[in-house]
């Protein structure tokens, strides 16, 4: 079956948000964390061709910025917000050349890295969206890739007085 928007909202609804101290550990860290995985992505082999040429200041950006919206979801958990982010993500990225085999690799050493730097509980808290992530990024891929609303609208009516 192939993934729509409901059924990966209806999916990140089973996910359990931390506690409030998990995400405020979380969000203490977003700096360490961002630096940790820029060290482990800049250092990968084939980083070239999961974020595309001249892309590594966008990846780093995006890793900031990951960190600080995952801490943001976390606190304040709505199910269809973080499914359609994700999935406008995932679009964006890959309009700028990132290939779909960059999240895999990004989230696993997202996860190392909150291994070796949050506490265990914390670390064990958070994992699930990760998790969810992984294993979702099939679904929204598909997704991702679908036609926006916008793009499959009908044409604007012309402005009166203008000739159809």
């Amino acid at each position: 079956m192939m993934m729509n928007r409901e059924a990966l909202v209806s999916s990140a609804a089973r996910l359990t948000p931390p506690s409030v101290e998990a995400v405020q550990e979380y969000a203490a860290h977003v700096p360490v964390l961002a630096a940790l995985l820029d060290d482990a992505m800049l250092a990968h082999p084939n980083l070239e061709q999961l974020v595309g040429s001249g892309n590594m200041a966008m990846m780093q950006n995006n890793h900031r910025n990951h960190f600080r919206y995952m801490a943001s979801v976390m606190a304040v958990y709505d199910p269809a917000s973080f499914a359609e982010t994700v999935v406008w993500v995932v679009r964006t990225y890959r309009a700028h050349g990132f290939s779909l085999a960059y999240w895999p690799v990004m989230l696993e050493q997202a996860l190392q890295a909150m291994q070796r730097t949050l506490r265990p509980a914390t670390a064990a808290q958070v994992a699930p969206f990760y998790e969810w992530l992984a294993s979702q990024l099939e679904g929204i891929a598909h997704v991702a890739a679908a036609p926006t609303a916008w793009e499959t609208a009908s044409p604007m009516p012309p402005v009166c007085g203008e000739a159809s």
